[in-house]
């Protein structure tokens, strides 16, 4: 019994001990320890515990850097439990709610533009589900050092699509800024009457655009149609040259969406291969990953999504082209099988989208 004594006292776990009794009997030893009361109040310690033989202490104080880091969390040897765990908690608070005012203190703005006036929504459009418009930007790190922002300035579906080209070089001061306008008529070089097609339209709207990567942009296009299909496309940004890009003129407010902005028809210069009518679906919106070769597309019902591998062809690697080829192959399998389900979905949310 007086082994357990000595290492309750020699953890300093209890500077107090009120009782304790044996039971001879049942060999059990019942040990009841109570804090001093000063160490569960919002109040310093009266008599603090020794803390000089505490090795992270030794560490810390062994070194300058240490005892200077605003990371670590000071010990406070006079402070209660109370005490320290408000402080601890406001330091857990502090680290994890306003991270972006410790980054916002080290940058610094360089420029801003005005992109456009955004009308807010009335109540038969947010019925309606109609989609505000669309933002992304994407940052191109090669010679070249542009960074590209695309928009909409109505509400999906849009009509048109801008794209924004600022150079991001050391020397600029934001006023090279360069804007070209972008709209999608018929898809791919050839005709009606030379693809022998009768369903082809000659007018698409914009749902959603996105960057694919560094050189492609993804966007989901609608039929503009009844019952048009849903379509989704890539644009090379390479094939814009840089006279078909206007010069903003530096704090004029109005420049990015004026009439007489450059107006390209990317829809007919679109090899068939970097685009696709998805059938059997109405689709809302869509994400898309280069690095993954995925693009996944969302249904109007927001209850389930479509998946798309994308540039099979790209792959050097074989066996790689190979198993890409059968995945493609496999989810179009899955497509086929889920018609019957797609069809129903749709004419469930029919109502819901008119």
């Amino acid at each position: 019994m007086s082994s357990v004594f000595e290492v309750v006292f020699r953890s300093g776990l209890a500077p107090k001990l009120v009782s304790g009794a044996v039971d001879v009997n049942s060999g059990m030893l019942l040990v009841c320890l109570l804090f001093h009361r000063t160490y569960l109040k919002h109040e310093e310690l009266q008599e603090p515990l020794p803390n000089t033989d505490n090795p992270w202490l030794k560490f810390v104080n062994s070194s300058q850097l240490l005892q200077e880091s605003p990371v670590l969390f000071k010990a406070q040897v006079r402070q209660s439990l109370v005490q320290v765990e408000d402080n601890l908690r406001t330091a857990i608070n502090v680290a994890l709610t306003k991270p972006s005012s410790a980054i916002g203190q080290s940058l610094q703005c360089s420029g801003s533009s005005y992109l456009f006036t955004y009308q807010n929504m009335d109540e038969k459009e947010e019925k309606n589900k109609l989609l505000k418009p669309k933002f992304t930007h994407f940052t191109v790190c090669n010679q070249q050092a542009y960074q590209y922002v695309v928009f909409t300035a109505s509400c999906s579906p849009s009509d048109y699509l801008y794209l924004v080209r600022q150079k991001t070089h050391a020397g600029s001061d934001g006023a090279d800024i360069s804007i070209v306008k972008l709209k999608f008529g018929c898809l791919g070089t050839t005709n009606r009457e030379e693809s022998g097609r009768d369903d082809s339209c000659d007018t698409h709207k914009i749902l959603d655009v996105a960057f694919y990567n560094q050189e492609k942009l993804s966007v989901l296009l609608l039929e503009d149609q009844l019952d048009g299909l849903p379509v989704l496309a890539q644009v090379s940004i390479s094939n814009i040259e840089d006279d078909q890009f206007n010069l903003v003129p530096n704090g004029q407010e109005d420049c990015f969406t004026q009439r007489d902005i450059h107006c390209i028809d990317a829809g007919p210069p679109m090899e068939p291969m970097y685009y696709r009518r998805l059938e059997n679906m109405k689709a809302y919106s869509f994400a898309v990953s280069g690095t993954r070769h995925v693009a996944c597309v969302l249904f109007s019902s927001r209850r389930r999504v479509r998946l798309f591998l994308m540039d099979a062809e790209d792959d050097e690697d074989e066996d790689d082209t190979e198993l890409s080829i059968q995945s493609t192959q496999d989810i179009s399998t899955i497509s086929r099988d889920t018609t019957e389900e797609d069809d129903k979905e749709n004419t469930d949310t029919s109502g819901m989208d008119g």
